[in-house]
C-alpha cells in the first residue's frame, strides 16, 4: 500500500494535461465575463432607448385644442 501511494504521487504523467486545462479554464472563463459584460451593456443601452422612447410620446391634455363652452370646456374640431 506504502508503495503505491508513493507511485502515485511521485506520477507526473498527468501534469502537462492538468495545466493545460487550467489555461484552457481561464481562457474560457474571462470570455465569458467579457461577453456578459458586454450583453449587458448592450441590454442596458436598448433599454435606455425604450425609455427614451416612451417618455418621448406626449400623453398630456393640450389646451391649445379646448374651446369655453358654458361652464366646461369641449374639445375644438379643427
Amino acid at each position: 500500500m506504502f508503495n503505491l501511494a508513493r507511485k502515485l504521487f511521485n506520477d507526473e504523467a498527468g501534469y502537462i494535461m492538468s495545466a493545460e486545462l487550467v489555461l484552457i479554464g481561464t481562457i474560457v472563463t474571462l470570455s465569458l465575463v467579457v461577453g456578459l459584460s458586454e450583453i449587458s451593456f448592450a441590454v442596458n443601452n436598448e433599454l435606455h432607448d425604450v425609455a427614451n422612447a416612451y417618455n418621448a410620446l406626449s400623453q398630456d391634455s393640450d389646451s391649445r385644442y379646448l374651446e369655453p363652452l358654458g361652464d366646461s370646456y369641449a374639445e375644438a374640431e379643427y
